[in-house]
């Protein structure tokens, strides 16, 4: 690897000057370039080549018979010049499609959208990132792929402007033979609470998700990078067609079905919603008026963000917007600030109602992880629709709402029936949280939202479940925590833990692989340095006190995983602790194989002189560059070693 640092730094830096030259030659490209004559009998289709690929593995293409002398012939159909590709290209022809890895940036002036390529197979491998198969140059010493450096030696360019029709599909139709093809979905919008955001976070340069529906509630992700030179244009508001290239994120057995727009012009959504509003600010138009209204939640699933009918969802300031949270077996509208960041203000407004006779609303609350008292009940008689800080707002002080002083965690408090008719003809009602990471992060929820010409309840409370991370907790003598009780890709939401996104917004999630769970953190993709922390709770260190687990990593590229101590914590202030290294075993990417999960001993921790102590999993990390998937299984905390 270090020898070949050199070269392909010489050959980036020419690239770079020759592309900076030749930039003015291709601001205005001829819509016809020099044509490649490559016999049609050395010409191997993209789904014959792609037939090749085992998953999981890299393929050495000089060692397949079938394709020795061989070159794959296509029309790229997407490629860097907005930023949402990186250091690659997208082709096609009429079979297939697939990624192709360059060794420079700005690449666009020689590998631009509508030019016709052969790539000579001789010499080149073939692999796969998260179920995408990907063409690259060579393998690095952990066997993985990387870019194409000789890029002159095998890609042929050829002519330009050619076009490509994008294949007009579904999304419950699509498969992973669509892979890395240029597609086209018609009759989709915008999930609710998307389309008044940006497309990724343009300021703090981080890729973000943004939902994509149908009027069947088929969903697909978009997904931009925060590098992309229109990450900060705002979302559209209305129903229609959307063009990119369809990608999968697989990991483990779950498989995230994406879109990779490569500019706004891609998207045409200017019809109709699906609710037959026209979009503007999270809730679309408004609707008439209801009379009544009951809503629990029920129907969507734990961590969707709320699209309801009628409804506005709003990330005011920061991302975060109201989802559902599911505890115990009980769905509710929840919101944290906890992994955040940052400040946080999102509403959750409802539709708008008819408050011409009598009208009473009531609902119920509670928190979990207890930090402040960020929620507010408010109702406003000239809200549009637009950003809810536009319309003047009435806190409703008759609500009775949880109170961390008097409540216990995951108490739902009815709020009583609140009478609304007072306010006017029309109205919205709308739930504000407000908060910050760290400091004011905690848990509400609510639920069982009802609004009727009769009082709705007799004052009466209901039950719940917990969640988020935090928090005052009794030191534990114990722990045994083997991840197995969540889902994939769930961000990690343990009683008593803290889970804390410092630098950037990722944090700790459960990884499957192989059928086996475990906390998991990469930077890949994340546009910038990541620092995440996963802490136990509080630790009894007054007498003998055992720690052990195992780690492992996927996708090696540094040693970015450290396992910490503290015994001046004091569960929010992260920064102004005093951590010390434990020195345990970790996997190493020198040495163990991926995917090899690696003792890290028994450590004792009493020797670290406390009465409470913190073990910290810290990963720190940046994409592009530092990006190892690292992996933490089997945490066991005891008062004797625990293998």
């Amino acid at each position: 690897m270090k020898k070949l640092l050199l070269p392909a730094l010489l050959l980036f830096t020419l690239s770079l000057f020759v592309a900076s030259c030749a930039k003015t030659e291709f601001d205005e490209p001829p819509t016809t370039g020099t044509p490649v004559n490559i016999p049609d009998e050395q010409v191997v289709s993209i789904a014959d080549l792609k037939a090749f690929h085992d998953f999981g593995s890299v393929e050495t293409l000089s060692e397949i018979d079938n394709l020795n002398g061989m070159y794959i012939k296509g029309v790229i159909t997407a490629d860097d010049e907005n930023g949402n590709f990186y250091k690659s290209f997208v082709m096609e022809d009429e079979t297939a499609g697939i990624t192709v890895r360059v060794a420079f940036t700005d690449s666009y002036p020689f590998y631009s959208e509508g030019r016709v390529v052969f790539i000579k197979l001789d010499g080149l491998f073939m692999g796969d990132f998260r179920g995408v198969t990907q063409l690259g140059g060579f393998l690095n010493s952990s066997g993985e792929l990387e870019d194409i450096v000789n890029t002159d030696e095998h890609i042929l360019t050829g002519e330009r402007g050619t076009a490509v029709t994008p294949m007009v599909t579904t999304i419950d139709d699509l498969s992973r033979d669509d892979v890395s093809k240029l597609i086209q979905l018609n009759d989709v919008e915008f999930a609710n609470g998307a389309f008044q955001l940006t497309y990724a976070d343009g300021v703090n340069l981080n890729t973000e998700n943004r939902d994509v529906k149908n009027c069947d509630g088929d969903v697909i992700v978009v997904r931009t990078s925060g590098f992309a030179d229109f990450a900060g244009e705002e979302i559209p508001d209305g129903n229609g067609s959307i063009v990119g290239i369809y990608s999968i994120f697989e990991s483990g057995t779950n498989i995230t079905q994406q879109l990779l727009i490569r500019s706004p012009r891609d998207v045409n959504m200017e019809d109709p919603r699906c609710d037959g509003s026209g979009g503007g600010g999270g809730g679309g138009g408004i609707d008439e008026p209801v009379t009544e209204l009951f809503e629990d939640f029920n129907s969507g699933g734990d961590n969707d963000i709320i699209s309801l009918p009628g409804w506005s969802n709003f990330a005011v300031v920061g991302t975060r917007q109201w989802q559902i949270g599911q505890f115990n077996g009980v769905s509710a509208a929840e919101l944290t600030a906890f992994g955040a960041g940052g400040d946080v203000e999102a509403w959750l407004i409802t539709p708008q109602i008819d408050l011409s006779g009598e009208r009473y609303l009531s609902f119920e609350s509670a928190f979990a992880f207890y930090a402040h008292q960020g929620l507010e009940v408010l109702i406003s008689t000239n809200f549009t629709g637009g950003n809810p800080n536009d319309a003047d707002w009435t806190t409703l002080d008759e609500a009775i709402l949880a109170d961390g002083d008097v409540q216990e965690w995951n108490e739902y408090v009815s709020s009583g029936d609140v009478d609304i008719s007072t306010f006017g003809d029309l109205g919205h009602v709308a739930f504000k949280y407000t908060g910050t990471d760290p400091g004011t992060t905690t848990n509400w929820l609510v639920d069982n939202i009802c609004i009727s010409a009769e009082p709705c309840t007799d004052g009466g409370g209901g039950g719940g479940g917990g969640g988020g991370g935090g928090g005052d907790v009794d030191p534990i003598t114990e722990l045994s925590e083997d991840f197995d009780d969540f889902n994939d890709n769930d961000v990690l939401d343990l009683e008593g833990w803290d889970n804390v996104a410092v630098t950037g917004d990722r944090q700790w999630r459960i990884g499957q692989f192989d059928g086996v769970s475990a906390a998991e953190f990469t930077a890949f993709s994340a546009g910038g340095p990541v620092e995440g922390w996963l802490i136990t709770p509080p630790i009894d260190l007054s007498s003998d006190r055992f720690i052990s687990f195992e780690t492992a990593f996927a996708f090696y590229a540094h040693q970015g995983l450290e396992v910490l101590i503290s015994t001046d914590y004091d569960g929010d202030d992260i920064d102004g602790a005093t951590w010390q290294d434990l020195g345990a075993t970790l996997a190493n990417g020198d040495e163990q194989d991926w995917n090899e999960y690696i003792p890290s001993g028994d450590i004792d921790l009493t020797a670290f002189g406390s009465e409470v102590g913190y073990v910290a999993f810290k990963y720190t990390g940046a994409d592009p560059g530092s990006t190892t998937n690292w992996l933490v299984d089997n945490i066991c905390i005891s008062a004797m070693p625990c293998n």
